[in-house]
């Protein structure tokens, strides 16, 4: 029993415990809970804070914003990267759409430059 206690103290305080946190574990979660047509809003109420946002005006004087919620953290990075967040898409502050795929697909739609390497 006493080598057991001493194995956990010294895993955890080694950072073997599991990746997820729970405010990652919330977040995917909340994804669930999104629906296209819902306003930024909605979505701070669901989702909190984003992580980041970006907005665009693009033709026809639309605004597009995404914002980005971390979904994927990985604890042994002092730095939050893109790919451990999910995009959440908005145009004229309606969502229409989350995930890289979407967001990718939407900026290249309207022509927007991005420095995603």
């Amino acid at each position: 029993m006493k080598g057991l206690i001493w194995f956990l103290a010294i895993a955890f305080a080694m950072g073997c415990w599991p990746h997820t946190t729970n405010s990652t574990t919330t977040a995917r979660h909340n994804l669930l809970q999104l629906k296209p047509g819902i306003s930024n809003q909605q979505v701070i109420h669901i989702m909190g804070t984003p992580y980041r946002n970006e907005a665009y005006s693009i033709e026809g004087g639309s605004l597009l914003e995404a914002y980005f919620y971390v979904t994927d953290n990985q604890p042994d990075y002092w730095m939050i990267e893109d790919m451990e967040t999910t995009p959440i898409i908005f145009l004229d502050g309606k969502v229409v759409g989350w995930g890289w795929s979407f967001y990718k697909d939407t900026t290249q739609k309207y022509d927007i430059k991005l420095n995603l390497d």
